[in-house]
């Protein structure tokens, strides 16, 4: 109430509060800890390819394709593949995963997150050799256990 008032009062309409929100993101996406590899990694992997298995993930044009086929996943699922694949065969935290997810805006509790990894698991199915890309170590967090390369 006392924002729509206040926006009211200054003149400021709906689309200056969407850039504006849009600005916030870009600004915490630029200040996750820096210092945590993990998070590193997932910068530098914005605006290429990262190619794994069958799978080709665009983060430039925010696409996943399987066998060339182009696969339908939610944004905030997305997000949570290219910090996996980003860091191939290392063990992302649980509060890391949701720490990325805030930072775009998204609220994940601990279930809703298992259920996003459960279902980007389904969609993405195994790799050439029979092998999940997405393992699990209780306790720890998640982890992408396939080769990744990446293209720019």
């Amino acid at each position: 109430m006392v924002l729509g008032k206040y926006c009211i009062d200054h003149h400021i309409t709906l689309d200056d509060l969407q850039l504006f929100s849009n600005e916030i993101l870009k600004y915490r996406t630029s200040n996750l800890d820096a210092t945590k590899k993990h998070f590193k990694n997932f910068c530098d992997s914005e605006n290429k390819q990262l190619v794994s298995g069958d799978l080709v993930i665009d983060r430039n044009k925010l696409i996943l394709k399987k066998d060339g086929h182009l696969i339908p996943i939610r944004k905030h699922e997305f997000l949570i593949l290219c910090l996996l694949a980003s860091n191939p065969h290392e063990i992302v935290s649980d509060r890391e995963i949701q720490d990325l997810l805030e930072n775009y805006g998204y609220k994940a509790g601990y279930r809703s997150m298992v259920v996003y990894l459960s279902r980007i698991s389904q969609v993405i199915g195994d790799s050439p050799i029979n092998k999940k890309y997405i393992g699990r170590k209780r306790n720890k967090g998640y982890y992408w256990d396939f080769v990744t390369y990446i293209k720019k």
